[in-house]
């Protein structure tokens, strides 16, 4: 009998290969990173797809994204820029972001992206208020900030989406449960019925499943 997550996983691999097939660049990326020793917790072929797609669907010409990793989400993203465009990502891990500059030289998107190390934060704090697009997926304690940020920095239209919002259903639904990534986690939420109410953006939230598990997203529009 195979287990859910198994279950998950076959899904996934299936949508993928009828709709990724395969990407060198992207098999390159994630076999780097894991000889590398980075954890395997990049999104999904199927995700970095969708983020792909929603960039590229609004015209995106500057991205954010919080949270570089080995920069497979990175290289999604950056598909979706014209010639001109241009994706900072922000990696707090100095030996992650040579990873991830690696990953991104082979997939020949160098010249969209601009990898800052460092606390995300010092970073987000010196950037300008017109980004069409932010991708948040880092320590989901700071969530919250990062994402107080980002909507002081993208312009009307832009698009937000912060990744692994539930991560654990039980623990998150759990009033006793009161780890960082957790209350972080719940933050999220919060702002976004506090920005919503006041009118700044609207916002919705999607459940996923992957061979990593169950967890969710929430996805919000400047307005």
């Amino acid at each position: 009998m195979l287990t859910e997550t198994a279950i998950f996983q076959q899904v996934d691999e299936f949508a993928e290969g009828k709709l990724i097939g395969n990407d060198p660049a992207l098999s390159y990326a994630l076999k780097n990173s894991a000889k590398n020793g980075l954890p395997p917790i990049s999104v999904s072929a199927t995700q970095g797809k969708f983020l792909m797609m929603q960039a590229k669907l609004i015209g995106a010409k500057r991205i954010l994204e919080v949270g570089t990793l080995g920069g497979y989400s990175s290289i999604w993203l950056a598909r979706s820029l014209p010639a001109d465009g241009k994706l900072i990502s922000c990696e707090f891990n100095p030996a992650f972001a040579d990873v991830a500059r690696d990953n991104i030289r082979n997939a020949n998107v160098s010249a969209q992206v601009d990898i800052r190390t460092g606390p995300a934060l010092d970073t987000i704090v010196t950037l300008d208020d017109n980004f069409d697009f932010v991708f948040i997926d880092a320590d989901k304690n700071n969530s919250p900030v990062y994402l107080t940020e980002a909507i002081k920095r993208t312009r009307k239209g832009a698009i937000i989406v912060v990744d692994n919002t539930v991560q654990n259903a039980q623990r998150f639904l759990d009033p006793t449960e009161d780890s960082p990534n957790v209350i972080g986690n719940r933050q999220v939420y919060d702002l976004l019925q506090k920005h919503e109410a006041a009118g700044d953006l609207i916002a919705t939230h999607q459940q996923c499943a992957t061979g990593k598990g169950s967890d969710a997203f929430v996805y919000a529009i400047r307005t």
